[in-house]
């Protein structure tokens, strides 16, 4: 039996309508991927033709403003232009907001307060729409579990088993250290926290070039199946991304365009 590779998700982050991030191309490309960046649809266009098989749309006004209405109508629209899942990670205020992108092309949303603060209706949501289309989001900042941008007094062990009891069977996993430049994804606190949840676990953060994809890979039998990656993707920190700019800068410099 082959060996199951891990997903990778890429991320589009949406303030204000537009992608925060650009991709970083070869020289006299920039105007390409400025393109890209001001056109959304293109950009999802442009990792699904890269193989991508789900995207991951952080709704960032959502997530670090509370402002919910911003970018919903573009996460519709963008969902609409590729023949991928999506999975959204906003600041859900009620369960009918989750609902909303449920009901309108959007395969998984992505929830943390709304798990401590309304178990029983969370249930009820996981139960109509079943689990594999509701996960549950765990930042760590400074070793405490951040949810709606808050700290909460609560272990990650402990918010897990609160999904698993209300019927989730996955979460996005992150931790801030894994931002810093000197510090490594720490693949054993993930062996232990797939040991003892015992749910799917997404990761979030942490992945900054070729060797911590193959370390995650080993990590699979403990449920670890999918990294969601953002800066590191759009610096092109990964061999066979070369590949594809490669391709991207040769249609764009010999006059063709290129077309998504």
């Amino acid at each position: 039996m082959g060996v199951r590779m891990i997903l990778i998700f890429p991320e589009i982050q949406l303030r204000d309508g537009m992608p925060v991030q650009c991709i970083e191309g070869v020289a006299n490309t920039e105007g390409l991927y400025e393109y890209f960046r001001q056109n959304p649809d293109m950009l999802c266009r442009l990792w699904r033709r890269e193989n991508a098989k789900t995207l991951h749309i952080l709704d960032y006004n959502s997530v670090y403003e509370q402002r919910q209405d911003i970018n919903l109508d573009l996460i519709k629209f963008l969902a609409s232009t590729v023949d991928i899942p999506f999975e959204v990670f906003a600041y859900f205020n009620t369960p009918e907001e989750c609902k909303y992108l449920l009901d309108n092309e959007i395969y998984r949303v992505i929830i943390d307060e709304l798990a401590v603060t309304d178990p029983q209706s969370i249930k009820e949501l996981i139960k109509e729409y079943t689990p594999s289309r509701i996960a549950f989001n765990i930042y760590l900042k400074n070793g405490k579990i951040c949810l709606g941008n808050k700290p909460y007094d609560i272990s990650v062990l402990d918010y897990v088993n609160i999904v698993k009891s209300i019927g989730g069977n996955r979460i996005i996993f992150g931790d801030d250290e894994w931002e810093r430049n000197d510090r490594e994804l720490d693949a054993k606190a993930l062996e232990e926290l797939g040991k003892n949840g015992n749910i799917r676990i997404t990761v979030a953060n942490g992945v900054k070039e070729a060797k911590h994809l193959w370390m995650l890979n080993e990590l699979n039998k403990f449920g670890i199946d999918s990294v969601i990656l953002g800066e590191p993707l759009y610096k092109n920190h990964f061999p066979c991304q070369q590949i594809w700019r490669s391709i991207e800068a040769e249609l764009e410099t010999g006059g063709n365009g290129l077309k998504c």
